[in-house]
């Protein structure tokens, strides 16, 4: 962890009156770089436009956050601490559903002046850390942190408990917790136009750098072009309903200065594109949707280089059902006719809104009930849910062996201990 200071800070800290903040990154994202999805606030009352931990200008949001001292002690032990953040607008805990309670996130505390804010050197960095736990206890969330150091004394093995320690639908897990089997792969079969299809071009794995990635179930690896355009495409079955879909695939560049379109194609209605991108060299979500034609037998969503000369990588691509609500909903209960799944099937899942006042706001799912074809929501939403709303859902788990054995038939991929013997002084 460094902890050089540049001179103007060495000058600052000297001084009878200084003007010191903190400012804190999480890495919701990309766990080396900032990127679209880093969290970037600031223990003061307004907000201050800072540098990311990447030396980029960047804005960071007032909040009510603080920080209890980093603990040391002489037996060489991990350093942690506890970060405090205000909880009043539910942003927290909506950060917290849609990334898998924080766990395993990067959060840097970095400190710097309000009279020196013109060079990123001017900041040291207090805490780089990853999330063990977060916890809503009223209106505020309480983060416990280790230090990434942490990393270096890590035990091999599982740890000697009951409760799985997977992630849920991750490598480890080994189940595929959407509702269909996606393939990604170079298409060489002419089911889509010959121009799109490369003739020559290879496909390798990346190891990504970071912990998003390494243990997700659904490697990618990168797409570089010689011979002509290539399309890497996430394939479904074929259907006797118009049914739409929304795919998500998680894309960065060799440079920063390639350029892809995201495509739809069935074999019915045709390709839809989504808008030309530009990607960066950090890693960025792009999504797309479409209605594929009824009765088609070729359903495809991928990227298309439009460059035969680019690198471009990808990882994490997903594909969801997209799924309307119905009228009688409301801020906390999705009513859909399409929920005919058994009770509590998409208990602890979580649910992504794509339309309507809440677009984008997701919720952890509390219960669902199949007599009354609705789900129920863990936390209410700021608006209610109107009727055509879209939304994707997801199935959760809670880790033990009763579910992962009952309920998901998966019981050989358990990493918790199905047995542990009482201590001898409670026999």
């Amino acid at each position: 962890m460094p902890y050089n200071l540049s001179g103007n800070v060495t000058t600052k800290k000297d001084l009878a009156e200084i003007m010191p903040v903190e400012i804190y990154d999480l890495f919701l994202g990309d766990q080396d770089h900032a990127d679209s999805e880093t969290i970037k606030l600031v223990g003061y009352i307004n907000n201050i436009d800072f540098f990311d931990t990447d030396g980029n200008a960047a804005t960071y949001t007032a909040w009510r956050i603080r920080r209890s001292a980093v603990s040391k002690t002489t037996d060489t032990e991990v350093d942690t601490i506890s970060i405090e953040a205000d909880n009043v607008t539910e942003a927290m805990a909506g950060y917290a559903a849609s990334y898998d309670g924080l766990r395993g996130k990067r959060i840097v505390v970095r400190l710097i002046f309000r009279d020196l804010l013109s060079s990123s050197a001017d900041a040291k960095i207090v805490f780089d850390g990853t999330i063990d736990t977060a916890q809503f206890e009223g209106n505020k969330c309480i983060i416990s942190v280790t230090s990434q150091l942490g990393s270096l004394k890590m035990k091999t093995g599982r740890p000697f408990q009951l409760q799985c320690p997977w992630r849920y639908g991750y490598i480890e897990c080994n189940y595929d917790y959407d509702l269909f089997l996606n393939q990604f792969f170079e298409d060489a079969t002419g089911d889509v136009p010959n121009s799109w299809v490369a003739s020559g071009g290879t496909f390798t794995q990346e190891e990504i750098p970071f912990p998003k990635f390494t243990h997700w179930g659904n490697h990618i690896g990168k797409l570089i072009g010689n011979t002509g355009h290539q399309v890497y495409q996430i394939v479904t079955s074929a259907t006797t309903a118009n049914k739409k879909y929304y795919a998500s695939i998680w894309l960065r560049g060799a440079t920063g200065a390639e350029t892809i379109k995201l495509f739809c194609y069935d074999d019915v209605t045709g390709t839809q594109y989504a808008t030309e991108y530009t990607l960066t060299t950090s890693w960025k979500k792009y999504t797309i949707s479409k209605t594929f034609g009824a009765a088609s037998t070729v359903r495809r969503v991928g990227v298309e280089s439009t460059d035969n000369t680019q690198t471009i990588y990808m990882d994490h691509a997903r594909l969801y059902q997209v799924f309307t609500a119905d009228a009688g909903s409301d801020d906390i209960n999705i009513i859909d006719a399409d929920r005919t799944e058994a009770d509590n099937y998409w208990q602890r899942g979580w649910v992504e809104f794509l339309s309507g006042d809440n677009i984008l706001l997701t919720r952890m799912v509390a219960s669902s009930d199949q007599s009354d074809t609705k789900v129920i929501l863990d936390w209410t939403l700021p608006n209610t849910i109107a009727a055509g709303n879209e939304y994707i859902i997801r199935r959760g788990c809670d880790k033990s062996l009763l579910t992962c054995g009952n309920t998901f038939s998966n019981e050989a991929n358990f990493g918790g201990f199905h047995t542990i013997p009482l201590d001898k002084d409670t026999e």
